[in-house]
């Protein structure tokens, strides 16, 4: 059971972030042509998208989950609903995304560069990706998920032969990520467009009643500041120190290099999240069983999932110096400075099964308004953090504020009344934060250390894990084989 989530969690990695893989295969061909001025501007601009796609969805999408689950015969009803309120929805936030960037670069890039951009981000935006994310959904939540690998082989292929002819021929720096993303969003928009409309069976409707609409908002209106939390997150930090440009360290070259650390931290973030995914069904299904069992079996994989991902990140980070420099080997720029910027977001992005453990618990029974104080909170104090402190400490500021909030997103959950009394578990998160932080401190140091050290610490670490597993994780995998039976195969 824990091999077949491991892989289904990298096959809907691959699937979301196929052409962002590729690309990292492809960077030692293609950085000979980019400079960390590409990737501040591809970087800021996808910023300030996000700042208006998480509001896109109006906190409804975790609806088709809920609506799957608990309306087997109806949900079909729900969701052609959903989709018609999120069509128009989109329409109206993508239109003002298109327009907010097109008045925040215009000068920043040529105008027939920026018109290009415009349509790349727009089409996508307002039309396609509501299919994407819900299609993807539906064979989650359904366990179909050979499809889903026929589709991952074929985006690979062609978002592979795209950044070589766009970067590597045609030397098109940022327009050749943009025109990478554009290919693989339409292509995965109408796959899962068709799948939609023929497969499920399910065409927008616009019929929608009022009463209907209410009920809908009063679940997803405290989502929207939760979803939002993660732009918050993710990617106000770039708009902060795009208005802060030339203040301290803060320059274009600057936000370019935190980009590209960015870039790689969250590919890790991106399967932790993967994993969420296809955990999700399972964990559902326990919460329904109301059971002495079920909480076990989710503590238990919480921390096997915990474990891994401290685990994998410190390593990360600790060769990060020597693999930005391998990745970007050919580049005459600095990009592979890029790594002193990446150890605590590495770090960062192990808040992720904490998180789940006590989130999941709050969607399912609609305790929305929980949501607020963990992930809102947390994204509204990155925001305040970095105005505050990025004039005083520069880009360093923007990392460690990004940690901070990540790590109490993680615990804030397990401290909340009225989702810590459901939890009948301790899952010990000062412990956690505590082991978090030491590490990413010691990665901090250790990441200038030259290779036999580093080899050395790799060993030590990866010795330690394997004592702690003897000790406590044999007795943890026998009881998450209890995921086994939470949904009939």
């Amino acid at each position: 059971m824990l091999k077949k989530i491991a892989g289904n969690s990298v096959l809907y990695f691959m699937s979301s972030q196929a052409h962002n893989v590729i690309n990292i295969v492809m960077y030692p061909l293609i950085s000979e042509f980019l400079v960390a001025e590409d990737y501040y501007i591809f970087g800021t601009i996808l910023g300030y998208v996000g700042m208006v796609t998480f509001v896109c969805d109006l906190g409804l999408v975790s609806l088709f989950d809920l609506s799957f689950f608990k309306q087997k015969d109806t949900y079909k009803s729900t969701w052609s609903k959903l989709l018609g309120v999120l069509h128009l929805s989109r329409l109206f936030f993508g239109t003002a995304i298109i327009g907010l960037i097109g008045y925040l670069f215009h000068g920043k890039v040529p105008d027939d560069h920026l018109w290009l951009i415009l349509g790349m981000v727009g089409i996508p935006v307002i039309f396609l990706d509501i299919y994407r994310g819900i299609g993807v959904r539906y064979m989650q939540i359904s366990h179909k998920h050979s499809f889903v690998q026929r589709v991952t082989v074929i985006i690979s292929v062609i978002t592979a032969s795209s950044s070589f002819i766009t970067i590597y021929v045609m030397k098109l720096h940022y327009l050749g990520f943009f025109i990478t993303q554009f290919i693989s969003q339409t292509i995965l928009g109408i796959v899962y467009l068709i799948v939609i409309l023929k497969v499920v069976d399910v065409k927008p409707s616009f019929k929608i009643k009022w009463e209907e609409f209410k009920g809908w908002m009063k679940f997803g209106g405290p989502v929207i500041p939760h979803f939002y939390s993660g732009y918050l997150l993710n990617n106000s930090d770039r708009i902060v120190l795009d208005r802060q440009l030339g203040v301290q360290d803060v320059t274009e070259n600057s936000i370019g290099l935190y980009n590209v650390a960015y870039n790689f931290a969250n590919y890790f973030h991106q399967f932790t999240t993967q994993v969420n995914t296809v955990i999700t069904p399972y964990f559902f299904e326990l919460f329904q069983r109301k059971d002495n069992e079920s909480p076990v079996i989710i503590r238990s994989f919480v921390f096997l999932w915990l474990g891994v991902s401290v685990l994998l990140a410190f390593l990360a980070g600790l060769w990060s110096k020597e693999v930005f420099h391998l990745l970007f080997v050919n580049n005459t720029g600095n990009l592979a400075d890029a790594y002193r910027y990446s150890v605590f977001l590495f770090m960062a992005f192990c808040y992720r099964p904490l998180y789940v453990a006590s989130v999941e618990f709050a969607i399912f029974n609609e305790k929305t308004v929980s949501l607020l104080k963990i992930t809102f909170v947390a994204g509204v104090a990155n925001v305040l953090l970095n105005i505050i402190l990025v004039p005083i400490f520069g880009v360093q500021a923007a990392i460690l504020s990004t940690f901070a909030c990540y790590m109490y997103m993680g615990a804030a959950g397990h401290f909340l009344p009225e989702i810590k009394a459901h939890l009948p578990l301790n899952y010990h998160p000062i412990k956690v934060f505590l082991i978090i932080t030491g590490l990413g401190v010691l990665g901090y140091y250790a990441v200038e250390l030259d290779w036999p050290a580093k080899i050395g610490l790799t060993l030590g670490i990866i010795l330690l894990a394997l004592a702690i597993y003897r000790w406590k994780g044999k007795a943890l995998v026998a009881h998450v084989k209890g995921l086994k039976n939470a949904i009939p195969e």
